[in-house]
């Protein structure tokens, strides 16, 4: 299996504020009883989205039960504390899981179920032991089948416990959390954003990420199960809301992002993504996110590349949901066949930005940089300017683009097949007018 490629953004220091720069928190053991009653009353949250899954087999979930009642010691658990005093569970989620499986069935004896158990409780499953080595008689036994004696000692058993407490800065409490999670879960960055900044903005992420336009135009069925497609949402808000403002490293970029909009999702913000989407869909459709690059001497004909690139999905989207407003304006003042001619002069005024060399450099080398994400933008929203600024010029000339291609489709230097996005006036030879070329013919 290939190594991950280090991100350029990677090795760029989070900007801690000095006063903030040590991390606050406690460390003691809680016994199974007071987690428990944290858990039904809503107070310790188990469930953030990244830790939906459940993966111990009864067998394993049976011997950490067995480790509770004979008094084994267990690895920490680590808890955050949130603003509103209640605990989110950053590592140990299988172990407690585990915990609340074996205990759930005790919710049935309950005359009133939780005030604010919220359904997660019922929704887990009841655990029966099996495969036991130390105490073989449970074997079979719910927790409702156990002895007074082993009821006492499972509720008496004691986990280690680090819970860090509210105060601490934001990206501190990313970094960490980020570490913590180096082992067999390697939590991606917006699963740790999910666990630091919940509230609306997130819900509306993960509402937007599931979109059935947006996935059509990442050739996607579902969303990612790591959170990376709610990332790129997420990326669109901050490089539309805060690109002027934008330093490495990019993750501290997008976690201002969540961090500034925690607790809203404005109308707004929905329409500037449905517009993106819109746009996007128009003038790319199935080419959308994709470099378009021109030919080569054996194959002169330009083409797209097979897979998507993130910076061409941020242009694409935070260009178009920018200039939303006048290339509505430009839209609405067409007619049917004067839009189909828009759209081609959008789509060949971009490639031709695609191909240009000092956009691919930015593009492809040190991708994350202050300079390369300024230079990507302003070509790419340069471009769309000239064509709102002069619509009926934009259309007459792919209008006279088309008609000599209905003439003649092959190029004036190779004699290969032409596309309208491909085509190129040039002079060649001893003409006494310009013919349509290649792109690569007309670079060469």
């Amino acid at each position: 299996m290939a190594a991950r490629r280090r991100s350029d953004d990677d090795s760029v220091p989070l900007d801690i504020p000095p006063e903030f720069s040590r991390l606050v928190y406690t460390s003691n053991s809680k016994s199974v009883r007071e987690l428990w009653n944290g858990y039904v009353n809503g107070q310790l949250i188990l469930e953030p989205d990244f830790q939906r899954n459940y993966v111990w087999d009864t067998a394993r979930a049976s011997r950490f039960i067995e480790s509770l009642l004979v008094d084994m010691p267990t690895p920490h658990i680590f808890l955050g504390e949130e603003d509103d005093g209640s605990l989110m569970v950053i590592d140990g989620h299988q172990r407690l899981e585990t915990i609340f499986k074996y205990l759930q069935p005790l919710l049935r004896r309950r005359r009133q179920s939780p005030s604010r158990q919220g359904g997660v409780v019922s929704a887990i499953s009841p655990l029966r032991l099996r495969k036991l080595n130390l105490l073989p008689d449970l074997i079979g036994k719910q927790v409702t089948a156990l002895s007074i004696e082993d009821r006492e000692r499972l509720w008496n058993a004691t986990l280690p416990t680090v819970t860090l407490l509210r105060e601490n800065h934001p990206d501190l409490k990313f970094e960490l959390f980020s570490r913590l999670n180096q082992g067999s879960m390697n939590l991606t960055p917006q699963e740790l954003r999910n666990c630091i900044y919940r509230g609306k903005f997130n819900r509306m992420l993960a509402d937007l990420s599931e979109s059935r336009d947006f996935l059509q135009l990442l050739n996607r069925a579902q969303p990612d199960k790591r959170m990376r497609t709610r990332e790129q949402v997420l990326r669109f808000f901050a490089l539309l809301h805060r690109r002027d403002r934008y330093r490495p490293p990019f993750r501290e970029f997008l976690n201002e992002e969540m961090r500034e909009n925690q607790d809203t999702a404005p109308a707004s913000f929905l329409r500037e993504f449905d517009s993106a989407v819109t746009w996007v869909e128009r003038v790319f459709d199935k080419q959308a996110f994709r470099l378009y690059s021109v030919g080569n001497e054996s194959n002169p004909a330009g083409r797209w590349a097979r897979s998507r690139s993130d910076s061409l999905r941020d242009l694409e989207m935070v260009g178009f949901a920018e200039l939303a407003h006048a290339l509505d304006e430009c839209w609405q003042s067409l007619d049917a066949s004067e839009r189909e001619m828009f759209i081609t002069a959008i789509r060949c005024k971009l490639i031709g930005v695609m191909t240009m060399d000092r956009f691919r450099d930015a593009v492809r080398q040190a991708t994350a940089s202050h300079h390369s994400v300024s230079v990507r933008f302003e070509m790419w929203l340069r471009a769309l300017r000239e064509v709102i600024a002069d619509p009926v010029g934009a259309i007459r000339d792919v209008r006279d683009v088309i008609q000599q291609l209905e003439r003649d489709i092959f190029c004036g230097v190779c004699r290969g097949v032409l596309r309208v996005e491909d085509a190129h006036w040039t002079m060649v030879g001893d003409n006494d007018e310009p013919v349509l070329v290649h792109g690569y013919c007309n670079d060469d």
